[in-house]
């Protein structure tokens, strides 16, 4: 005669309904992962743009506020600014691609990446727009940056010592 055992175990239909149940719960757990790490990459993203604009327009200003005279500037359009400093360095900056190449003394380098526009305006002495490389007395410098889905852009106007 065969006796009864107690058996404490699930049956396959229990164990079914758990795993679907823990599968509902991972789907969703992994949304809201997913979400998150969004996120951060877009924050991480702008944070890098905003700290490789901020240190390419210091550089920028740092390097235009040192024009050794209206005489020095040998390029000035809205794409370019070539000049020579106080120490007879030759200096230009430029947009290549999507990048902003800063010539020293004829060696080119990379200031930044994921450059999307760099606008150089000049102005005289009434604040009034001039081509005219003499009459500059300040420069607006408008720089954006753009990687994936985040977006700086970065403004200043620079008062060159020399230009007067």
């Amino acid at each position: 005669m065969l006796t009864k055992k107690n058996q404490n175990a699930f049956t396959l239909i229990e164990l079914i309904i758990v795993i679907v149940i823990v599968g509902i719960i991972m789907a969703g757990t992994s949304t809201v992962l997913l979400q998150h790490f969004r996120a951060y990459l877009a924050g991480k993203n702008l944070i890098s743009l905003s700290e490789q604009g901020t240190i390419a327009i210091e550089r920028i200003s740092r390097d235009i506020r040192a024009v050794a005279s209206s005489g020095s500037i040998t390029t000035a359009t809205n794409t370019q600014f070539t000049f020579s400093d106080l120490d007879g360095d030759t200096i230009s900056y430029a947009k290549s691609g999507s990048q902003i190449i800063r010539t020293f003394n004829s060696v080119p380098n990379v200031l930044a990446d994921n450059v999307a526009n760099l606008t150089f305006n000049y102005f005289d002495s009434s604040g009034n727009s001039t081509t005219t490389k003499s009459q500059i007395r300040y420069i607006t410098v408008n720089l954006g940056l753009a990687y994936q889905e985040a977006s700086s852009n970065f403004y200043t106007t620079i008062y060159p010592r020399n230009l007067e």
